[in-house]
C-alpha cells in the first residue's frame, strides 16, 4: 500500500525541487508566476471532503477506494506528462520571443497544477481511508508509519530517477539543450513510474 505514499514522494520532489528550478533558474520565469503555476495544485485541498464523501457512500461490499486511487495514479502520471510538455513549450516560446512570456502557456501550465493538486486530494483521501477500512485501531499507527516512510523514500529515490535520466543535464554547466532534451526523456519516464506504483499499490488489497 505504501508504493502510493511512495509516487506522491517521487511526484514531490519532482514538481517541488526539478519543475521549480527549471521556471526561475533555466527558463527565467518570473518567480512569482512560477510559485503560482507550481503552488496550484495547493488550492484543490478543500476537495478532500468532498472525494472523501463520496467514496464513503459507496457500499462496503464494492470496492469504494480502489477506483479513486487508480484514477488518480492515472491522473497524476498523464498530468506530469503534459506538465513537462507545457515547460518544454514555454521554454521554446521564451527563447524564440527574446523572454517575452506566453500567458496561454502559463495559463494552461497552472490548469494543470491545479489538476494534479485535485488528482492527489481524490487518491490521498481515499488512500487514508482505505488505510482506516483496512486496519485494525492497534496495527493502524504501524501500518501509517511505514506509509509515510515510503514517502520519504520516495524523495529519495526521485533525487535518484532526476539524476538517472537527466544524466549529464544535472552538471552544473550543463547546456540549455541538454537540461530540456533531459526534462524531455523525464516526460516519458516518469508518468510510466507513477502509473505503475499507484496500480500496484492497490493489487490484492
Amino acid at each position: 500500500m505504501g508504493l502510493f505514499q511512495l509516487s506522491l514522494g517521487i511526484l514531490g520532489v519532482l514538481i517541488l525541487g526539478l519543475l521549480n528550478r527549471l521556471l526561475i533558474q533555466d527558463i527565467q520565469l518570473p518567480a512569482v508566476l512560477a510559485a503560482l503555476a507550481v503552488g496550484g495544485q495547493q488550492l484543490m485541498g478543500f476537495t478532500r471532503a468532498w472525494f472523501g464523501y463520496r467514496s464513503d457512500r459507496i457500499p462496503p461490499s464494492r470496492l469504494r477506494r480502489t477506483p479513486f486511487i487508480v484514477t488518480s495514479s492515472l491522473a497524476i502520471a498523464l498530468l506530469f506528462g503534459v506538465a513537462c510538455q507545457l515547460v518544454l513549450r514555454l521554454a521554446t516560446s521564451m527563447e524564440a520571443s527574446g523572454g517575452e512570456l506566453n500567458g496561454l502557456l502559463i495559463g494552461l501550465l497552472i490548469l494543470v497544477f491545479v489538476a494534479i493538486g485535485t488528482a492527489i486530494a481524490a487518491g490521498g483521501t481515499a488512500f487514508s481511508a482505505l488505510i482506516a477500512d483496512r486496519t485494525t485501531e492497534a496495527e493502524r499507527p504501524l501500518v501509517l508509519s511505514v506509509v509515510w516512510g515510503m514517502r520519504l523514500l520516495g524523495v529519495l529515490l526521485g533525487s535518484v530517477l532526476v539524476n538517472q535520466v537527466f544524466g549529464s543535464a544535472c552538471a552544473a554547466d550543463a547546456s540549455r539543450s541538454a537540461v530540456l532534451a533531459g526534462l524531455q526523456r523525464l516526460s516519458v519516464v516518469t508518468p510510466l513510474v507513477l502509473l505503475g506504483l499507484g496500480v500496484a499499490s492497490v493489487l490484492g488489497v
